[in-house]
């Protein structure tokens, strides 16, 4: 049976947003309470580290004005200075960071903490003109580059920047930025072992064990999957999408039963549940031969908008031939092939009969008996 995929990450690309525990160090670490006159509290009111909306549909013009002006601009250059120092201490290392660069170099920053991607990645390019090269700069371009969906561009510079940064407060989400980075490019293996350092420097994050965990889905590691999710369940117990993530996996190794306890747990934990939480519940249920509760939650599944499919028709009818609502599942075999060529649904209800044959023969008899009507009608 194809499985649909993992349960997305809500922070990917277009809304992944920088992690919270960096901003959080950031802000800690830079801007202690009534340090320079800003408090803390300041500073995470103006970085705005999880945009309510896609960064790219916001126009850039609304966050610039008079009512937005830069509470870091009254700084003195020194005083920035000395900050990025604390961030990357080797920032000097190709050259003197004094003057405009200082100030370029702190905006690229802080434009990437507030979403505004495009301003982060010309900054750090216009710092790459003036001849300076560190981990810090490469790191902005990188994950400016990223955000704005470019990961073969955000590539090489993110690479650099985890050399750049070895030992530094920035080193553990460079690597995060580069496993992303990897992952968005299909290379799975080199992604997982960047979420892994990433962890191992410190990063103890629900969304990083996540991002790992679909790493790990993509590359076929379903059981370092399984663990990745459930770590992400032991940093946020109410976590759905890791919750979803283990019964998606333990219904593809045919674990069905706690496959089935892991939906209803979602089912909990996201109130109303989604279509597709809904559908995997009764797909599950079938199996079981609980023809009434699959049937309720695959007709939720559709009332609430699921996308059509050969799978959740038959699915359907498979239930209402257990019922003995033999018309009602008519009515759904025909929708199903309506979707999908003979070949598919055929093969879908061939499974479905073999699934059930020991446990189900009554139902059994009545599919096989479509199946061979249909089979004849065909051949004509």
């Amino acid at each position: 049976m194809k499985m649909p995929p993992p349960p997305q990450v809500s922070s990917r690309h277009g809304e992944r947003s920088v992690g919270p525990f960096l901003a959080c160090v950031v802000i800690a670490f830079v801007f202690p309470a009534g340090v320079f006159g800003v408090s803390a509290s300041e500073v995470l009111s103006h970085i705005s580290n999880e945009p309510s909306e896609s960064p790219s549909s916001r126009p850039i013009e609304s966050r610039s004005g008079p009512g937005s002006k830069r509470r870091w601009e009254h700084l003195s250059t020194e005083t920035l200075r000395s900050v990025l120092l604390r961030w990357d201490s080797k920032i000097e290392v190709s050259g003197k960071l004094e003057g405009p660069a200082v100030r370029e170099c702190f905006e690229g920053f802080m434009a990437l903490y507030s979403g505004d991607y495009e301003r982060a990645a010309n900054a750090a390019k216009r710092l790459r003109k003036l001849g300076l090269a560190s981990g810090l700069i490469d790191y902005i371009l990188g994950a400016a580059q990223l955000r704005l969906g470019h990961p073969e561009i955000a590539l090489a510079p993110l690479e650099s920047a985890v050399g750049r940064l070895r030992g530094e407060t920035l080193e553990p989400f460079a690597f995060d930025e580069l496993g992303y980075t990897y992952e968005k490019l299909g290379r799975y293996t080199e992604a997982i072992s960047a979420y892994k350092r990433c962890m191992r420097l410190g990063v103890q994050e629900a969304r990083v064990c996540l991002q790992l965990a679909h790493a790990c889905y993509k590359s076929g590691n379903l059981q370092d999957a399984v663990e990745a999710y459930t770590q992400a369940l032991t940093l946020d117990p109410t976590n759905t999408t890791a919750t979803l993530g283990i019964a998606n996996v333990l219904t593809i190794t045919h674990d069905y039963e706690r496959a089935l306890a892991f939906y209803n747990r979602a089912a909990v934990l996201h109130a109303p549940t989604t279509p597709s939480t809904d559908q995997g519940i009764g797909v599950l249920r079938l199996f079981f031969g609980r023809y009434a509760e699959a049937k309720e939650s695959l007709i939720k599944a559709v009332q609430g908008g699921v996308m059509e499919s050969v799978q959740l028709h038959v699915c359907l009818f498979i239930s209402y031939g257990g019922l003995g609502e033999y018309g009602r599942a008519t009515t759904e075999l025909q929708r199903a092939m309506e979707i999908d060529p003979w070949e598919t649904t055929l093969c879908y209800c061939s499974y479905l009969v073999e699934r059930c044959r020991r446990q189900f023969p009554s139902l059994v008899t009545f599919c096989e008996s479509y199946l061979a009507q249909f089979g004849r009608t065909r051949g004509k």
